[in-house]
């Protein structure tokens, strides 16, 4: 696990906050609390934000694979795996199809968080190794060249995508993964990276 590149202060985030809204939504979620009983509420941003302290404070935590689709372009996708990937720095690793698919993954296995951008994934067998890796504790690490090493697992994994309907196959039953629809952007920020950078 690398070590941040900056250390974390109270102050004004906005940019971060606003970029986060649009993602997250402003809606409900309506869910069975399996401790108390009862049908509770919780709101789509915190959501989000659960999602991102859990990212921070317990990196070993497991979670879901989060998914953002739009068929649209200027969406804010991109720019979101850009702030996670200044806020976690070393221990983002942004892919394509190919390094998911290839059996070499010294590039992603000790990662946080694996971001797969332009993510169409057709093949069932690699289908199966992101769920089957979204819950494990170790992976074999395979270096071109060296032998493989076992080395403990707690990468998450993020596909964002254009493809709405047929990014990958799930059937209704699985759990493993929240997919979000983002909207296009309305109001354009052309500072937002350095903003965000400065918060």
């Amino acid at each position: 696990y690398a070590s941040f590149e900056h250390e974390a202060e109270p102050g004004d985030c906005e940019t971060i906050m606003s970029l986060l809204r649009h993602i997250f939504g402003n809606g409900t979620v309506s869910f069975f609390h399996p401790i108390k009983k009862e049908r509770e509420e919780i709101s789509e941003l915190d959501l989000g934000l659960d999602y991102l302290q859990l990212l921070y404070q317990r990196p070993t935590q497991i979670l879901p694979i989060l998914c953002l689709v739009s068929r649209e372009n200027a969406t804010g996708k991109s720019t979101f795996a850009k702030l996670l990937k200044m806020i976690f720095t070393q221990n983002v690793a942004i892919v394509g199809n190919a390094e998911l698919s290839d059996n070499f993954n010294a590039s992603w296995a000790s990662k946080l968080l694996v971001i797969c951008d332009e993510a169409k994934i057709d093949k069932q067998l690699v289908v199966e190794k992101v769920k089957s890796l979204s819950t494990a504790e170790k992976i074999m690490m395979n270096s071109k060249g060296k032998d493989h090493v076992e080395i403990d697992f707690f990468a998450k994994f993020m596909f964002l995508t254009n493809f709405e309907e047929n990014f990958i196959y799930a059937s209704d039953d699985d759990v493993r993964y929240w997919v979000r629809k983002v909207p296009i952007i309305t109001n354009t920020n052309v500072d937002m990276l350095n903003n965000m950078k400065d918060e």
